[in-house]
């Protein structure tokens, strides 16, 4: 996929596919060998780093916490990139690796982070009054709602008509059956047809 997301999508005007580094939770080996280590253990780090695994896990993830691999958790901000690089430990193997590999599409993800931000919080849209009060129209006229305001609903499902020829939502056309040609018999057969008619005839003369 481009980097600024598949041309014919509905946010293709966006500019971005993602715009997110998302971090996945660890997962049952990596808690129970890294995190849940065994109480002898986590005494050592303690008396190394004043602070045992689950208790800088806790620190350095702030108020986001994924406890295993089926929760996710995003930057989407240059800022946390640049901490997310900071605080990698090039001494590790695993975190050597992805430091690399986040500063060779560093430009790339921070770009798209800020097209994103700017998609998601538009400087020229104005901001929804949420203390309007609900009152009855029974007996009114319903004042016209302008949908282009929103922008989801400006996108048309062109590749659904170029390839199907309407849209998913709507039924599919009726195609009228052409009749078909007679088949036109090949001359070989038509020769010999027209010599026993002719053989016919002149037995009939006889």
């Amino acid at each position: 996929m481009p980097y600024s997301g598949l041309p014919t999508s509905s946010t293709a005007e966006a500019g971005y596919a993602n715009g997110c580094i998302w971090i996945q939770g660890p997962d049952d080996l990596e808690r129970e060998g890294y995190i849940e280590m065994r109480p002898e253990w986590q005494d050592e780090y303690r008396y190394k780093f004043n602070l045992t695994v689950p208790e800088r896990k806790v620190m350095e993830e702030g108020n986001t916490h994924v406890f295993n691999s089926r929760e996710w958790g995003y930057y989407d901000d240059p800022e946390s990139v640049e901490g997310l690089l900071n605080w990698l430990d090039a001494r590790g193997n695993n975190e050597l690796k992805l430091r690399k590999e986040l500063q060779l599409y560093k430009d790339k993800i921070i770009t798209h982070m800020e097209k994103r931000k700017e998609y998601l919080n538009p400087s020229d849209e104005k901001s929804i009054d949420s203390s309007h009060k609900r009152m009855s129209t029974r007996g009114k006229q319903q004042p016209h709602v302008d949908h282009t305001a929103h922008r989801c609903l400006s996108w048309h499902n062109n590749t659904a008509i170029e390839e199907l020829g309407h849209l998913h939502s709507d039924p599919p056309r009726n195609r009228k059956q052409t009749k078909k040609a007679a088949p036109i018999l090949p001359p070989a057969i038509e020769e010999e047809r027209q010599t026993r008619s002719e053989a016919a005839k002149r037995q009939r003369k006889r």
